[in-house]
């Protein structure tokens, strides 16, 4: 820290948290589907399986961004969705990697969720021709920890 700079505020709760964020963009990384039937049978699965979730959280100086994935493996094939909700924070407020990651799973998840809801929707219907939905998950249903969330 230079002599002319400030030391950061610390937030201290979600809370406050919530106060200094910004919703910036949601954006998409990969959106796919394959059908089972055709040329590689090994595709899918015998039954349609709850779907697998990585978290991938970046907190840097001013933004927070939330990267969720989705796999599935179902009767008629399968899907993946890798997609973020970027936040920005008020630059004069420093944000601990703990609270970040109750921020990820308390309100950054659940926001991002209905939009891989939606995109999981909209592939499948167009792949298998027939939409899978995304089952509901309530808040604290996803709970991702430290050891979960890849940088």
């Amino acid at each position: 820290m230079t002599e002319d700079e400030q030391p950061k505020t610390p937030v201290d709760s979600i809370a406050q948290l919530v106060d200094l964020v910004e919703l910036q963009s949601v954006e998409f990384f990969e959106l796919s589907a394959r059908a089972k039937a055709g040329f590689d049978d090994s595709i899918g699965a015998e039954e349609d399986e709850p779907p697998q979730f990585r978290l991938n959280l970046q907190a840097m100086e001013g933004l927070i961004r939330v990267r969720l994935r989705a796999d599935i493996k179902a009767r008629l094939g399968e899907v993946a969705v890798d997609a973020a909700i970027n936040y920005t924070v008020q630059n004069d407020f420093e944000v601990r990697r703990d609270l970040a990651l109750d921020f990820a799973n308390r309100i950054a998840v659940m926001a991002l969720l209905p939009y891989m809801r939606e995109a999981i929707h909209s592939q499948t219907t167009r792949v298998f021709g027939e939409g899978l939905l995304m089952p509901v998950l309530r808040a604290g249903d996803l709970q991702f920890t430290e050891d979960d969330s890849v940088e």
